[in-house]
C-alpha cells in the first residue's frame, strides 16, 4: 500500500468515527430525553391520582356518614315501630298472606 492511500483510509476512516459518534451522541440524547419525558409522564399521572383522592376523600366521607344516619334511623324507625300492638297485629297478617307458618301472637293488654 502506498503512504498516500493508507492516508487517505486513514482520513476517510477517522471522518466516519466521527460521524458514527455524532450519530451515537444524537441517539444517546433522545434516549435520555425520553426516559427524562416517560418519568415525568408517570409523575404527572400518580400525582392527579393522588390529587384527586386528596378532594375526593371528603366527599366520599360524606356519603359513607350519610348511610351509616340513614342506617340508624331506619333502626330507630323499626324500633319505634315494634313498640306498637298494631305493628305486631300487621306483620301478622303479612306472615299470613305471603303464606308464613308463624301464627299470630296475642297482644298484652
Amino acid at each position: 500500500m502506498p503512504p498516500q492511500e493508507s492516508s487517505h483510509s486513514n482520513e476517510e476512516l477517522y471522518k466516519l468515527t466521527l460521524e458514527n459518534n455524532k450519530i451515537l451522541r444524537r441517539l444517546q440524547r433522545h434516549q435520555r430525553i425520553s426516559i427524562f419525558l416517560t418519568a415525568m409522564y408517570w409523575i404527572v399521572i400518580i400525582g392527579t391520582l393522588a390529587g384527586a383522592y386528596y378532594y375526593v376523600r371528603p366527599i366520599v366521607g360524606v356519603f359513607t356518614g350519610n348511610n351509616q344516619k340513614v342506617q340508624d334511623t331506619f333502626d330507630q324507625f323499626d324500633a319505634l315501630r315494634a313498640q306498637f300492638p298494631e305493628a305486631k297485629m300487621f306483620d301478622s297478617f303479612l306472615n299470613k298472606l305471603r303464606g308464613g307458618t308463624q301464627t299470630a301472637t296475642t297482644t298484652e293488654e
